[in-house]
């Protein structure tokens, strides 16, 4: 790297809104029965489902919680088995007992025996074997009751605690994208919590007051069938600081965002495009393809990387590609398959999936914008990527 140019740096607004619901719904429930107090249907009315005490174990996270509800349950007896338990072997039909599978009832097998005058080593010469279903008991327990005789049904109740979160992102023409923002903190510089909330209709930006107010009306409209526990919003300042830079004939720039100290690298199609029209205009509907759909495509049209040893890499490796054995069959005569993903946990997967000496792991969130500069070297026949 022979230049390197810190540009001034600059913030990014993030509104985030979150609505903590609950939501209340019954099924019927048949379990086996086996055995316990049970609140039968006559012994009471059943409350109503509303008036059944529940909490959430923590607001602002999605949880199920299920319980009976008193006075509906009901016993009865099986209807599979009759309320015996158990009934009789299917595999069998009650014998015990079934056909040796390898002299089918002959007594005598060639495959199983020393000549064709013994008896069958298996079965030895009976033609017949205990029943591995059953085990000789010519019966089965019961699928259904698990053996009890008695069925249990009753009415759940299912309370479903949800977070839904919206949220929007002041554009200033940066070249990040929404989903990178999103994974990155900030500094919190308003936040409120509250059973409803007003919009930011006072916050000095006028587009974060805006999306305050578009995204409150939008909760309250789309889960208008739930019941709403607790609000809150907050404005998120992230910090983003751009560097240029110069390497060899290639000038590029990168971004620094996030308290997390994110980094992700940008390159020009229109550069590119300049470098080799004719290369570009062939090959940059690639681009649109899956990474793993480009990279084998990238192999079929470039021979150069089966015939001379180069390096190749693979975006977005996660948990496969390179975790396959039959991809890296692809790449045998390369010299070593660089494996990059954004995810430190796909990384560490991969590695135990896969820990082939060509593959080097790296943990880099830059499968979106390498892509296209990743086609362009492998039909250029570069020497390093």
């Amino acid at each position: 790297m022979r230049r390197l140019r810190l540009e001034p740096a600059s913030n990014i607004e993030r509104y985030i809104l979150e609505t903590f619901t609950e939501r209340r719904a019954t099924c019927w429930i048949e379990e086996p029965f086996t055995g316990g107090a049970v609140d039968k249907q006559d012994m009471g009315e059943p409350p109503d489902i509303e008036d059944i005490p529940a909490t959430p174990p923590e607001y602002f996270k999605s949880y199920v919680y299920h319980q009976e509800i008193p006075y509906t349950a009901n016993i009865e007896t099986c209807e599979e088995c009759d309320g015996e338990g158990k009934y009789e072997c299917p595999t069998c039909l009650g014998q015990g007992w079934e056909f040796c599978p390898y002299c089918r009832g002959n007594k005598w097998y060639p495959l199983a025996v020393d000549s064709f005058d013994g008896d069958c080593m298996k079965c030895q010469g009976s033609g017949e074997r205990t029943c591995w279903v059953c085990n000789g008991d010519e019966e089965v327990e019961c699928k259904t009751c698990g053996g009890a005789g008695e069925m249990k049904s009753y009415i759940r109740l299912l309370v479903i605690w949800s977070n839904h979160t919206d949220d929007y992102i002041v554009e200033k023409g940066s070249a990040l994208k929404a989903h990178r923002l999103r994974m990155a903190t900030g500094i919190n510089v308003c936040e409120e919590e509250g059973l409803t909330l007003m919009p930011l209709t006072h916050f000095p930006i006028s587009a974060v007051s805006m999306a305050s107010v578009q995204l409150i009306q939008y909760h309250a409209r789309e889960y208008k069938e739930e019941k709403v526990l607790k609000q809150r919003h907050r404005v998120s300042i992230i910090p983003v600081a751009s560097v240029r830079y110069q390497w060899k004939k290639h000038e590029g720039l990168f971004y620094v965002y996030g308290n997390e100290r994110y980094k992700i690298q940008s390159f020009q199609k229109a550069s590119i495009e300049s470098m080799d029209p004719i290369l570009y205009s062939k090959y940059h509907h690639l681009q649109e393809r899956d990474v793993n759909d480009f990279l084998l495509a990238c192999a079929s049209l470039s021979n150069w990387c089966y015939l001379t040893k180069k390096t190749v890499m693979d975006v977005g490796c996660g948990s496969g590609n390179t975790s396959c054995a039959w991809f890296l069959s692809l790449f045998l005569q390369v010299k070593r398959l660089i494996a990059i993903d954004k995810s430190e946990e796909m990384i560490k997967l991969a590695k135990v999936l896969n820990p082939h000496p060509k593959i080097e792991y790296m943990v880099a969130d830059i499968a979106d914008e390498l892509v296209f500069l990743i086609l362009f070297y492998f039909c250029k026949s570069f020497e390093k990527l």
